[in-house]
């Protein structure tokens, strides 16, 4: 009896348990790395810097990506935030916090995997099939490094709360309206971390809105069992928007206003062909080559074999993968700025689901794996995974500009009521991630820092100076003659820094 429940359980949970499988390796590869000093530069520190303001309830806006997105929310900030606050300070370097986001960002995917693939088992998608899914997910980010799997970066927070999303999605169309509150909260993560995903969200809830009107003239939509879930995931969604409208209040339109401007300002219109296949690529990489390959294949598969052969369910689930790829292609054509693959990391959840669900009947004769024999090969793949887990390396990716070390030799103050302007000019806008590293290390130190306009569209309105500065330090490429000759300049890799005191109002 003892086996057979436990068989069970394995053959109903085998996608989740080969994910936690591949999480626990990925993490006994991040634990001996905690230890270990990173120091963020760009993106990642723009990010570090409003994790830090998460902690003191003080940020409503998301991050803004050199990619050209705006994030709209700042939900994962929150839970970064949260996930630090709660871990040991002695498990980590003094004056870091890559880690301790890393690991929040490993949790937060850990525990999404697994409801998307208990979602999955309740739309009965087989333990092969739920494995094949988890094999194919993983080969396909494999090129894109370990990373993904805890990065804080936007569009790789929304590689596996894609996979809950589509599955939530199918569930939601099949009346299983217990799924409408994960739903609700993986569009929410998603559309916090990346504003781009705006282009497939809303052609998939419409898509959910036409199963609804299906099922109410039906009559079988209304009722308890559909209104108690639909109140908690409103609840949800109110809330999650709330967060992007607040900050539109208080910074005169903020981040909405800004994608607004964007949007209305672009009359992108780029060519067909070229578009589907760079969405479809989705990676770097030598894998990047073929992968266009995998979902024209997988939809041929679909239409000449499988689509009579699928459950509804599945067939629901496919349906609304095709859904956000058309979304998504639509977010390729009209674009605008640099067209990169990472603006579809959130396809390879979706082309993984496509491709395994269109070779799925292959598998679904009984007869050829019985269900103890299925147990075994869930359990041998969930081992393999595990290993593969292992194999990928946590080390943070290796940064020669250390902003620490440029703080050191600039002659500035001990930290104090003074507050210090960061200044580069439109030029030399390359340096601006170095700038990012200086401005987050500076305020761990107990600095005040501050820039002018208009790189607040960078950093957040609360950073731009009030007033006039203290001091000033001036950024530009190291071959540059310094402008301010009065300062003290200092070279450090391929940046001069120039420390330059202002003159106090006594003195003019």
């Amino acid at each position: 009896m003892q086996l057979d429940r436990l068989r069970t359980f394995i053959c109903r949970n085998a996608g989740g348990l080969a994910w936690l499988a591949f999480c626990l390796g990925i993490l006994i590869r991040i634990l001996p790395e905690i230890g270990r000093s990173v120091e963020e530069i760009g993106d990642i520190a723009l990010i570090s810097r409003q994790n830090a303001m998460a902690a003191h309830f003080a940020v409503l806006r998301g991050a803004y990506s050199r990619l050209g997105f705006f994030h709209t929310g700042p939900l994962a900030f929150y839970w970064m935030s949260a996930v630090d606050s709660l871990l040991p300070s002695k498990w980590f370097a003094p004056l870091s916090h890559y880690y301790q986001y890393a690991l929040a960002v490993w949790m937060a995917n850990t525990l999404i995997g697994w409801a998307a693939f208990r979602s999955a088992s309740h739309l009965k998608l087989g333990s092969i099939q739920q494995i094949g899914i988890v094999g194919a997910l993983v080969f396909f980010l494999w090129n894109l490094g370990p990373h993904v799997y805890f990065s804080p970066w936007g569009p790789h927070l929304t590689i596996i709360p894609m996979l809950w999303l589509l599955m939530n999605l199918a569930r939601g169309a099949r009346e299983q309206y217990w799924a409408l509150p994960g739903l609700a909260f993986a569009a929410i993560w998603i559309l916090h971390s990346h504003a781009g995903s705006l282009t497939f969200l809303g052609p998939a809830l419409m898509l959910l809105l036409y199963y609804w009107l299906r099922l109410l003239r039906k009559g079988s939509l209304l009722g308890r069992n559909f209104n108690r879930p639909m109140a908690l995931a409103s609840i949800i969604l109110v809330v999650g928007l709330a967060m992007p409208i607040a900050e539109a209040a208080i910074h005169n339109g903020g981040n909405l206003k800004a994608i607004l401007d964007y949007l209305s300002e672009n009359n992108t219109w780029r060519k067909p062909l070229k578009s589907l296949m760079f969405m479809l690529r989705a990676m770097d990489g030598p894998l990047s080559l073929p992968f266009p390959v995998f979902f024209p294949a997988s939809l041929t598969l679909f239409l000449a074999w499988s689509k009579g052969r699928l459950s509804p369910e599945r067939k629901t689930v496919f349906y609304f993968g095709l859904v956000i790829v058309a979304g998504s292609y639509y977010g390729a054509l009209r674009t605008p700025g640099v067209l990169v693959p990472h603006l579809f990391d959130h396809l390879l959840p979706v082309q993984a689901t496509l491709l395994v669900l269109a070779v799925g009947p292959a598998f679904e004769n009984r007869r050829l794996l019985s269900p103890t024999a299925s147990a075994w090969v869930a359990s041998i793949l969930s081992a393999l995974l595990f290993s593969a887990g292992i194999a990928r390396s946590a080390r943070a990716p290796e940064n020669a500009f250390l902003p620490s070390e440029m703080l050191k030799k600039l002659p500035v103050p001990s930290p104090g009521p003074e507050t210090i302007r960061l200044q580069w000019t439109k030029e030399d806008l390359a340096v601006w991630p170095k700038a990012a590293g200086l401005a987050l290390q500076m305020e761990r130190r107990g600095y005040t820092v501050c820039i002018d306009r208009p790189y607040e569209v960078l950093f957040g309105p609360e950073i731009l100076c009030q007033g006039k500065p203290d001091a000033t330090i001036l950024l530009e490429p190291a071959e540059k003659k310094p402008k301010n000759e009065d300062g003290q300049s200092i070279l450090y890799k391929d940046i001069r820094a120039t420390y330059t005191r202002e003159p106090s109002d006594a003195s003019q």
